[in-house]
């Protein structure tokens, strides 16, 4: 089986062009599930004449005793899911390749994920940051003009934390604004927002940057 990796190891780096981290975390998925299938050999699975695996005795069962075994090791859900995803690929890779007949993690159905409920300001939370003074420190006038400005133009986090303070036009009261694939867009933005990130400009340069100098971050 490992010379199966090998040849998926090089298809990953030189088709693909995968990134450092991608590429890592497929070998080291896929040199998991080799060694799990090597120590189950006894359970049914037959070696080809070369001794090891044969590569078509893997099925969709081997697949699930593999990712049972995760679970029961107490592994997150989405941990199993991105182990599921690479099997996934490396099986289609053979497929296509005619080394297998059928991809066995494909009729594998990957683990629900458990679904977080996001914290979150309430409306009277809201409305109290917006009335704070405006001689608040630093820290709370950022999260003020975030939120004025949010509520003003009705823009993305992601495509809040690119603003740059260049970005606003006060006198016109408008805002260039970076979307998606790049996008520029050029929306309109009201005066308590202006006056909110005005206020926190004179505490810190820098529209929207962590009081520690680092910009805020898309979660």
């Amino acid at each position: 089986m490992q010379r199966f990796i090998d040849a998926f190891s090089k298809y990953l780096s030189i088709e693909k062009n995968v990134s450092e981290h991608t590429y890592r975390n497929y070998i080291s998925d896929l040199a998991m599930f080799r060694d799990y299938v090597a120590n189950n050999v006894g359970a049914g699975f037959k070696p080809a004449p070369t001794g090891e695996i044969d590569i078509k005795a893997i099925d969709n069962l081997t697949v699930r005793g593999f990712l049972g075994l995760l679970s029961k090791k107490g592994e997150k859900k989405s941990s199993i899911a991105r182990r599921l995803s690479a099997l996934r690929t490396f099986f289609k890779y053979l497929h296509r390749e005619g080394y297998i007949e059928t991809n066995p993690a494909k009729m594998v159905s990957t683990p629900k994920q458990e679904k977080r409920i996001p914290s979150f300001l309430s409306v009277d939370d809201a409305f109290s940051l917006m009335e704070l003074p405006n001689n608040a420190d630093a820290l709370t006038l950022r999260d003020k003009a975030a939120l004025e400005t949010f509520y003003s133009t009705g823009i993305r986090i992601s495509e809040l934390v690119g603003l740059n303070d260049a970005d606003i036009d006060f006198n016109s009261g408008l805002v260039r604004v970076r979307g998606k694939g790049r996008k520029e867009r050029i929306v309109p933005i009201g005066g308590k927002a202006i006056t909110a990130i005005k206020n926190y400009l004179n505490k810190r340069q820098g529209l929207y940057k962590e009081v520690r100098s680092q910009k805020l971050e898309a979660r």
